[in-house]
C-alpha cells in the first residue's frame, strides 16, 4: 500500500482499523519504505487528520509517529504547534507523546508546558512529564 492509498484510508473516519493503518505507515517511515520527497507531505497530512480527529486511537497513532519522527527536524514547527494547540486536551495516551515532544523542544514556554502535564491526575503523563523536569 502507498502512503497516498493508506492516507486515503485514514481519512475516511468510516473506516475500520484507521489506527492499524497509521501504525502501519509508521512502521514504513521507520522502515525507510517512504520516498524521502514524500515524508513532508505524510507528516503534514497526519497533522492535519490530528486537528480534526475525535477517535483516541487514532488520534494516539498519530501522535506516536509524529513523536517518533520529530526528531528528524521534520515539520518540526507544525508538530510543535499541533501540541502547544491540542495538547492540553489529549487523551493520556496521546498526552505521553506530547510530553516527549515538548521536552525535546526549544519552544520557550517548554517549562511551563511540561509543568501542566506534570500535575496530570494521570500517572503515566505525570511521571513522563516529571522525568523530563528532572533532567
Amino acid at each position: 500500500m502507498t502512503p497516498d492509498d493508506a492516507l486515503d484510508l485514514i481519512r475516511d473516519v468510516a473506516a475500520t482499523g484507521r489506527d492499524i493503518h497509521i501504525d502501519e505507515l509508521g512502521d514504513a517511515l521507520s522502515a525507510g519504505r517512504v520516498r524521502p520527497s514524500a515524508i513532508r507531505s505524510v507528516l503534514l497530512d497526519l497533522i492535519d487528520v490530528a486537528r480534526a480527529e475525535a477517535d483516541l486511537l487514532v488520534q494516539e497513532s498519530i501522535m506516536n509517529v509524529l513523536s517518533a519522527n520529530y526528531l528528524s527536524g521534520m515539520c518540526r514547527a507544525e508538530i510543535e504547534e499541533l501540541v502547544v494547540e491540542l495538547g492540553p486536551s489529549f487523551a493520556p495516551m496521546s498526552a505521553v507523546h506530547a510530553v516527549s515532544i515538548i521536552a525535546e523542544s526549544a519552544l520557550p514556554d517548554r517549562g511551563a508546558l511540561l509543568s501542566f502535564y506534570a500535575n496530570s491526575e494521570n500517572p503515566a503523563v505525570r511521571e513522563s512529564a516529571e522525568r523530563y523536569m528532572s533532567d
